[in-house]
């Protein structure tokens, strides 16, 4: 297995905001308006699992060392877990990396070292990618997402979702804990739960096979994130974004890149864009996860 390293150099990424009104009818997922907000001040790590549904070491090793760490009860405050299907090491039909502007294809740079990457290959931000499949996979990253809970947070993020007339608005309100400066933006990832396919395991092909936190797709222009604020913010400070987004209409229904509306979630992450030389560093500073 490649365990390449890429350290996180990317263009800079400029996206307007969006803003959507409507007076239809509204579906929403919120809570009772008469509670007063409150930002949780615990930090998640966003767990990136790169997989692939024919990789025999992703089903014999990769996937049970990431179910372990992501459904660990100890663990359920402190991650979020996304799956990023790959081409590696065959043709995947739940990939999602072919165009460079899916999400899929943007969040693979990040292990992508020579032109070439490979699956299981596990990362926490900002921690070196390695491989799922290693023994010391599952203490290795319960590590990584530990040290990275354990320190506390710049800002804090409020997800709240409603769909109008077929689009989905995603409300977020980041809060900033603490003093800082930077250049903050904010991305929404689609993930689907339950989805119904295959996967190589110990030399045989499981089907069906029961995938989870599978990633569709973004509600945002960058995986990278959306414009927040830049420049110097300050401590009890509100940021307020909307990202707006949509089920695609043109993949059939029955087909493993059909989007299952009852079992979509949306992990919403900000980042801090800053600059090392010549090169953009991204950091993830918070995330959280909503069922749609």
């Amino acid at each position: 297995m490649k365990n390449n390293f890429l350290k996180f150099s990317m263009l800079t990424l400029t996206a307007a905001s969006l803003v959507f009104a409507s007076c239809s009818k509204e579906e929403t997922k919120t809570g009772d308006t008469n509670t007063p907000e409150t930002f949780k001040s615990t930090k998640k790590a966003l767990f990136l699992y790169y997989t692939g549904s024919e990789c025999n070491p992703c089903g014999s090793a990769g996937i049970p060392n990431y179910n372990a760490i992501v459904n660990d009860l100890n663990m359920k405050e402190k991650v979020v877990g996304v799956s990023i299907h790959t081409n590696a090491p065959a043709k995947d039909s739940m990939a999602d990396v072919s165009d460079p502007n899916t999400a899929g294809g943007e969040l693979i740079q990040l292990i992508v070292s020579g032109g070439s990457y490979s699956a299981p290959t596990f990362l926490v931000p900002p921690n070196a990618p390695s491989s799922g499949s290693a023994s010391t996979a599952r203490t290795t990253y319960s590590g990584y997402v530990n040290t990275f809970s354990s320190a506390a947070p710049v800002a804090a993020v409020n997800v709240s979702a409603n769909l109008v007339d077929g689009i989905y608005n995603i409300k977020t309100r980041t809060k900033f804990l603490k003093d800082d400066n930077g250049d903050f933006k904010v991305s929404a990832l689609v993930t689907e739960d339950g989805v119904s396919y295959h996967q190589v395991a110990n030399g045989t092909k499981v089907k069906p096979f029961i995938h989870d936190q599978v990633l569709r797709g973004k509600f945002c222009t960058s995986a990278f994130g959306d414009d927040l604020i830049s420049g110097a913010v300050t401590s009890g400070q509100i940021v307020e974004k909307t990202l707006l987004g949509f089920i695609p209409s043109n993949i059939p229904t029955g087909s493993v890149r059909f989007w299952n509306k009852n079992n979509l979630s949306v992990v919403v992450v900000v980042w801090r864009h800053t600059t090392s030389g010549t090169s953009k560093v991204i950091e993830v500073i918070n995330c959280e996860k909503i069922k749609l």
